[in-house]
């Protein structure tokens, strides 16, 4: 969690007696329990639950109803009522992230604590129960005193109970830490004389500090695009899994990839929209502390949305964003010739940051710099090579380049290379891709943004060798052929115009090279540890001959080749295509590929939900 202070200095020691814990926001989050227990409520009272929520949180449920309806304000009525609520609500409670680590490590180290809520005992042995929580070393429920939260007589009971077994240690401290989310319990913890520690799980760090917290600590919140996709996702699933106490929320297109996000994340939070959507991004950038862009390495509008709502945030929000070495692409000895220039990120930086402007990517690229620089917002772009293995994400979970290569291998029933196929480029496992976002995400984090290099020169090439696409052509095809699937294992070099007729992007493919060295995330430790893609071909080979169909009863259609007439006037339309589709994580729709391929004879049914997977 990051604190909020109000003015800096020296860091000042405290020593407590104990601890005393609120439950519901500081160690569980059952608000959509409660809301549904509260709906309930007002709707057999005749009353909005809305006007219920505005005042019920942080208090006794007895103290409410007594409002809302005195018959109702017993003990029996409200165990009752609370006791269903941990079984019966269709949204469970969730644990509060590195709450059950706290518990824990406080029994471990046998720290006098308890537990001071505003629920019934009910509700609270109900939720340690059902979320199989450490049961804590002395509670102080709502029916324990007479008067609830902002009354201080439940956090003095619980003081009482901590310092009951030191009334011998006359040289300790007689001091106990109040941890609380709430204004109510904040102004009862600093009544019964204690300091009080919030955390912002539930108000804003201003509510928090103006109800008198000695301190706030807030989730350190990353707000990432593209969790749904396919680098997008690895990155998410190797985010939370490092970091539980992360505050992660999510840009999705709709309520089923929500759902889908929440099912194998249920600590995430989604948000609706889009990269178009600049109020959303907006918004949700303002709140972030570091803003990871993996939707799509070309939406310059998405770009300046999130870079405006980092500027008016926090003051410490960074910027992290998805590019690729397509930048770097050279076919300046024709396709499928090498090249001997390779770029590392640290001793090349400036001619790497003077790229020609027609570049791919340069664009954006230079959208990200120059954004941060005019809005004082740091900035880093990560490039990434070839991209492959199958992702660990919710729902897209094939990569490009090779997947491509074989589809158009398979369909054509024969090997083949784009000229002669010499022409070198660099790979990364999806694992190690995600890895470096997650390396330049602690680094954000930490002050100053550690020992990242941020702005211009943060540029972040993610490498972990090199290979031939003649390599790949050779490997794919062998292994297709030992398969049954090829009727020979050789491969043949084809001009480009006949490449293009089974992919109307094969020259940026696998025709260019794209070399480069990632000097500057091994600096920081970053250390490439997935399978090579030597390693990782015969699953991709497998995939694709089960998503063409080969193997039979497949659920996938066949991907048959595009074909296309081309000839010289037409190199502006192939060369707008691979841009579109080549470097976007959105779909194109059906009007800007017919736009764009006016003199196509036709254009494949799967072509959109293909090309929309990585």
């Amino acid at each position: 969690m990051s604190p909020e202070t109000q003015e800096s200095g020296p860091f000042a020691s405290h020593i407590f007696a104990g601890v005393l814990l609120d439950f519901d926001g500081t160690i569980i989050d059952s608000t959509e329990a409660i809301i549904e227990n509260w709906k309930r409520i007002g709707n057999e009272l005749g009353i909005d639950h809305h006007e219920i929520l505005r005042t019920s949180h942080g208090r006794r449920s007895i103290d409410v109803l007594q409002q809302l309806d005195p018959t109702k304000a017993n003990w029996e009525y409200v165990s009752e009522m609370e006791s269903q609520i941990p079984t019966l609500s269709k949204t469970p409670a969730v644990e509060i992230p590195g709450a059950r680590n706290l518990l824990e490590s406080l029994a471990k180290f046998h720290i006098p604590h308890a537990i001071v809520t505003s629920g019934t005992k009910a509700l609270l042995s109900g939720w340690l129960n059902v979320l199989q929580l450490p049961q804590p070393q002395h509670v102080t429920v709502a029916e324990d005193v007479t008067l609830g939260k902002p009354d201080p007589e439940g956090y003095r009971k619980g003081k009482e109970k901590i310092l009951a077994g030191r009334v011998n240690d006359d040289n300790g401290s007689k001091d106990v830490l109040v941890v609380e989310d709430a204004p109510a319990g904040i102004r009862a913890g600093k009544a019964a004389n204690c300091k009080v520690l919030a955390v912002a799980t539930t108000h804003s760090v201003d509510v928090l500090k103006r109800a008198g917290a000695d301190w706030v600590v807030r989730d350190l919140r990353v707000f990432i695009t593209g969790a749904t996709g396919y680098v997008g996702g690895q990155t998410a699933v190797t985010l939370i899994a490092a970091h539980p106490e992360y505050d992660v929320v999510a840009l999705v297109r709709d309520q089923e990839q929500a759902d889908k996000l929440k099912s194998r994340f249920p600590n995430i939070s989604t948000v609706l929209g889009t990269l178009d959507d600049d109020a959303v991004l907006k918004e949700e950038a303002a709140k972030a502390d570091v803003v990871l862009q993996t939707a799509s390495s070309d939406h310059v509008p998405a770009v300046n949305s999130l870079l405006s709502g980092l500027a008016n945030g926090n003051g410490r929000g960074r910027y992290i964003h998805i590019s690729g070495t397509g930048v770097l692409n050279d076919m300046s000895t024709g396709p499928g010739n090498p090249t001997s220039k390779i770029y590392d990120d640290v001793k090349d930086i400036h001619e790497i940051i003077n790229l020609p402007a027609e570049a791919l990517h340069r664009n954006v690229d230079d959208a990200v710099i120059t954004g941060g620089m005019r809005l004082n917002v740091p900035t880093a772009i990560v490039c990434p090579p070839t991209i492959y293995g199958v992702g660990e994400g919710p729902i897209k979970k094939r990569s490009m380049q090779v997947p491509f290569l074989t589809e158009a291998i398979l369909n054509r029933g024969k090997g083949f290379t784009v000229g002669k196929g010499e022409n070198l480029w660099d790979y990364c496992h999806v694992s190690d891709v995600a890895k470096a976002f997650l390396v330049l995400t602690e680094e954000a984090l930490k002050p100053n943004g550690g020992s990242a290099t941020w702005g211009p020169e943060g540029y972040y090439f993610a490498e972990a060798g090199e290979f031939s696409w003649k390599g790949v052509s050779e490997k794919v095809t062998q292994i297709a052929h030992e398969k049954g699937k090829l009727a020979a294992a050789d491969i043949e070099p084809l001009a480009v115009e006949d490449a293009l007729k089974f992919h109307p992007w094969a020259p940026v493919l696998w025709g260019g090279n794209c070399r480069s060295r990632a000097s500057r995330l091994r600096a920081l430790g970053w250390k490439p540890e997935g399978p090579s893609l030597w390693e990782a071909i015969p699953s991709i080979v497998e995939f694709e001959i089960r998503a063409l169909g080969f193997l039979g009863g497949s659920q996938f259609q066949a991907f048959n080749p595009l074909v296309f007439s081309v000839n010289a006037s037409e190199a502006t339309i192939f060369a707008a295509l691979a841009r579109l589709l080549l470097i976007t994580s959105h779909p194109p729709s059906s009007t800007q590929i017919t736009r764009l391929l006016s003199h196509g004879e036709h254009v494949h049914p799967c072509l959109e939900s293909r090309t929309g997977s990585s």
